[in-house]
């Protein structure tokens, strides 16, 4: 466009100023072209215009009306100083990723360039319909003219991401089967791949290839992710079955374990482990290596799956005694359904023969306590303790049976008795030469050291008597306080035709307070009763006592002629289902199938199983020796059988057997076997060699408070020696 502007020269004629005066204009330009140019004669202003930017060079000539005339010349340079204007320009964009692709393909409309003189370059740095990744990408646009002005507009192309990964090859849902006394089994899979638009920046598992999965449904998830974040999960289901049987094995402690209360000690030898109802168990074990030594390697630890502590250690000052008595050798330890621990020690330092043991119980480390000791004052007597027995443990409560001191005033008749302790209180339940409360006029004599306790606190135990209405022998249950005669001599038994009681040589306890003894009958010609039929079971339920099995009667489930020759031990469920172990005699009954195990949890006697049997869950196996059983109170029965050798499938190191009966069936199902082999650890196998099943030395088969073996989960705590080691397991059957 035309660029103008107007100067004002100063002319004047100095011989005739009122003379008019004639200009003219002449230009020479470099670069800008001069267009118009005037001068207004009235005053003498220069109007001057132009083309475009340059530089001219202005000549004035002045001519008077004489025609005189004088020139003079001026230079004039015109600039361009003003930027191209960019228009039509986006706005910022936003969009995603094609499908399958790292970039969008983004189109627009372009915006235009203009300018006072001429746009001599217009350029973007993308163009419409390009490719873009994704993220935010600056689309700019610059605009140039000749004189250097340029402007620069741009937007933003923001393409996210939003496509999610993709995860190919997913297994489908897995089904496998766990070995029988493993309660894992190893799932192995080709692994999935993981693709994404843009990259995958993270593929995860929660499990892999040749890990050990459990019995039941577990779900792994496989997670693909993005740098956009963008995720991915895709599962598949791994489903373990039971084992043959259905049982689990879980660890709680094996060798060479790390032992807690120890400086560098690990876990050597296991001898003795009980359960409670919450599957917390109870050992006894060994320790070597560390600070262990062998007035130290022993003690008590306790725990479940989850971890261990130690309850009390040999070497260890022994808690509540004082001057500086440490714990000696353990005996009896024990765990109730309140976790509350029990156990006798003996005692280490200045101690004589009648002070070097005590009685300890508590919850935990250092909850327990001492809770009496041999030489201290035995409540209720004047007199002191000399011998305590093995305990016996209920809920938050324990019990004993002990010998006095024989000194004034205690005397033979008046030296054996029961207490009970609860928290720090120890209180007196039976003592012989007191008061019997349930037989008027009657004083307790000896009192036998095996006594029962079940979980709520009730005790049974036989004991002498004397005095008015005395039998001379009696057996006594209930809570410390009120006890009541269960069994008496000389009193009718029934199931015999008449017969009487005569003595009393095992005692169980259930859970509901039912009693079951195993006793013997006084001798009738008239009443046919000998030493082939003068010794049974018999069993007070809700107040009813009932013959359970007697010596001589036939054997139901068994061929004619075979009778039961005698009995064993002895347990009692809370129903009332009693079982026991016994010998048989009569018609093909030799010293390898004369052995047994019987109960009534069905309803009627039958036979759990005899020596001379088909192994359960074997192939071809015979039964040669049971070795140790246990009831619950739900009548559930776990035995440890020997086999016999060379017959069936038994072959060197496979020769025992671990059995549990089926609450559905009452079958006996194979639980565990030495041969077997269980998962030590991922990848790792070991090989069972030996099943040891503890009982308490005064509990008949299960209950009783003397320490059990099977909880009335059906779960059992036991000890096993593998190949390269031993420990502490707890198995059971899997319930749905």
């Amino acid at each position: 466009p035309d660029l103008g502007f107007s100067v004002h020269p100063n002319f004047s004629d100095a011989q005739d100023p009122d003379t008019d005066l004639t200009y003219e204009v002449t230009a020479n330009t470099v670069g800008g072209v001069v267009t118009t140019s005037s001068i207004d004669s009235a005053d003498g202003v220069l109007t001057l215009g132009f083309a475009g930017p340059g530089v001219s060079e202005i000549e004035v000539t002045v001519t008077d009306t004489g025609g005189l005339s004088t020139s003079d010349r001026f230079t004039v340079t015109v600039g361009d100083n003003e930027k191209p204007v960019i228009s039509g320009l986006p706005a910022d964009i936003v969009t995603t990723t094609d499908a399958g692709s790292p970039t969008a393909t983004v189109s627009w409309t372009a915006p235009v360039a203009s300018d006072n003189i001429a746009v001599t370059s217009f350029t973007s740095s993308h163009n419409p319909g390009g490719a873009f990744p994704a993220g935010v990408t600056t689309v700019t646009y610059t605009a140039a003219d000749a004189a250097g002005n340029f402007c620069t507009a741009g937007f933003t192309v923001t393409v996210n991401d939003e496509e999610k990964p993709k995860i190919n090859g997913l297994p489908d849902d897995i089904v496998a089967q766990a070995e029988r006394g493993s309660t894992t089994a190893v799932v192995e899979w080709i692994e999935p791949t993981a693709t994404d638009n843009v990259g995958v920046t993270s593929f995860t598992s929660n499990f892999t290839p040749g890990d050990a999965f459990p019995i039941g449904e577990t779900v792994v998830t496989y997670t693909a992710l993005d740098a956009a974040g963008n995720q991915c999960m895709a599962s598949f289901l791994v489903t373990i079955e039971e084992p043959e049987g259905g049982f689990f094995l879980d660890f709680i402690s094996v060798r060479t374990d790390p032992a807690p209360g120890t400086s560098g000690a690990t876990f050597n030898t296991y001898s003795r482990a009980f359960i409670n109802e919450n599957d917390r168990v109870v050992f006894e074990g060994s320790v070597t290596d560390g600070d262990s030594t062998l007035a130290n390697d022993r003690g008590i630890w306790f725990g479940d799956i989850n971890g261990i502590d130690v309850s009390a250690r040999e070497g260890d000052l022994a808690t509540g005694i004082g001057g500086g008595l440490v714990y000696g050798l353990f005996t009896s330890p024990n765990i109730s359904d309140a976790d509350e621990i029990s156990f006798n020690s003996a005692l280490i330092g200045a101690v004589t023969t009648i002070s070097d043991l005590a009685h300890f119980s508590g919850q935990g480390t250092p909850a327990v306590n001492n809770r009496t000791r041999e030489g201290n004052p035995a409540p209720g007597t004047g007199g002191v303790f000399k011998i305590l027995h093995d305990p016996v443990a209920g809920s938050g409560v324990t019990a004993f049976s002990a010998h006095l001191d024989l000194i004034a005033p205690i005397g033979a008749a008046s030296d054996t008795g029961v207490w009970s302790a609860q928290g720090g209180t120890l209180t007196q339940v039976a003592w012989e030469g007191s008061a019997v409360s349930a037989i008027p006029g009657a004083t307790y004599g000896q009192i036998s050291p095996a006594i029962n306790m079940n979980e709520a606190g009730a005790v049974a135990f036989q004991t002498f008597v004397s005095g008015a209405g005395a039998s001379n022998s009696a057996v006594l249950s209930g809570l410390p306080g009120s006890l009541a005669v269960v069994f008496k001599k000389s009193t009718v038994a029934p199931g015999t035709g008449g017969g009487s009681f005569l003595n009393f040589l095992a005692t169980a306890i259930g859970g509901t307070g039912n009693v079951a003894v195993r006793a013997n009958l006084f001798n009738s010609v008239a009443l046919g009763i000998g030493a082939g039929n003068n010794d049974g079971i018999w069993a007070k339920v809700g107040g009813t006592v009932g013959l359970v099995a007697r010596e001589g009667d036939q054997v139901p489930d068994q061929p004619p002629g075979v009778t039961f020759e005698s009995f064993k031990e002895v347990s009692i469920a809370d129903d009332g289902a009693v079982c026991f172990s016994g010998f048989l005699t009569g018609a093909g009954v030799n010293s390898a199938n004369d052995g047994g195990l019987w109960s009534n949890a069905s309803g009627s006697l039958r036979t759990l199983l005899r020596e001379g049997d088909l192994a359960p869950g074997t192939d071809g196996c015979i039964i040669k020796s049971i070795l140790r059983f246990s009831c619950n109170n739900n009548a559930t029965v776990a035995l440890v059988a020997d086999l016999v050798p060379n017959i069936g499938d038994v072959a060197s190191g496979t020769r025992q057997g671990l059995w549990i009966s089926n609450p559905e069936t009452a079958e006996l199902d194979l639980a565990l076997r030495t041969g077997m082999s269980f998962d030590f650890a991922p990848g790792d196998s070991r090989t069972i060699n030996l099943i040891t099943m503890d009982k308490s030395t005064n509990v008949f088969g299960g209950g009783g408070g003397g320490g059990r073996v099977l909880n009335d989960s059906d779960h059992l705590a036991l000890i096993l020696d593998f190949d390269l080691g031993s420990g502490v397991f707890i198995t059971g059957r899997v319930t749905p």
